[in-house]
């Protein structure tokens, strides 16, 4: 899954933030995918609809978030980068770079141990520091 889109654009293939339950409800790919109540006792709280590692999220009938998972096996930028938990930031910042998508860090409370840069379509890439080392957390845009 190539996300080098995604990232500039911050919308993925033609789905993006906004769109209507009922015209997500005619892309063929989606057609017999399962919702994922949020809460299984209020269907208004919203649900999830997942799609080799992306995570569509819909309340009040509209999508409010598409999220791709770097655990997901085959997550490229520019079909050649190859995306996991376990890259590095100064990779990643330099996959941007080589894919001519600007990008910016953005301020997070220092005590989450967390670190954001948001591209120019808006996605959103968390890092996560551990004792472990570093994860990357998700690519998101809401």
């Amino acid at each position: 899954m190539d996300i080098t889109s995604f990232l500039k654009t911050g919308r993925f293939k033609d789905l993006s933030v906004g769109m209507s339950y009922s015209n997500f409800q005619k892309r063929k790919q989606f057609k017999h995918s399962s919702k994922w109540l949020y809460d299984d006792d209020n269907i208004e709280s919203g649900f999830s609809i997942f799609w080799k590692g992306l995570e569509i999220g819909f309340r009040d009938e509209v999508i409010y978030l598409l999220s791709i998972d770097p655990y997901f096996k085959g997550v490229t930028i520019t079909k050649k980068y190859k995306i996991n938990r376990k890259l590095t930031i100064e990779k990643f910042v330099k996959y941007l770079f080589f894919a001519g998508i600007k990008w910016k860090f953005v301020s997070r409370e220092e005590w989450e141990h967390e670190c954001e840069i948001k591209t120019e379509g808006g996605v959103s890439i968390i890092f996560t520091f551990e004792l472990d080392g570093l994860r990357i957390s998700k690519f998101s845009v809401s």
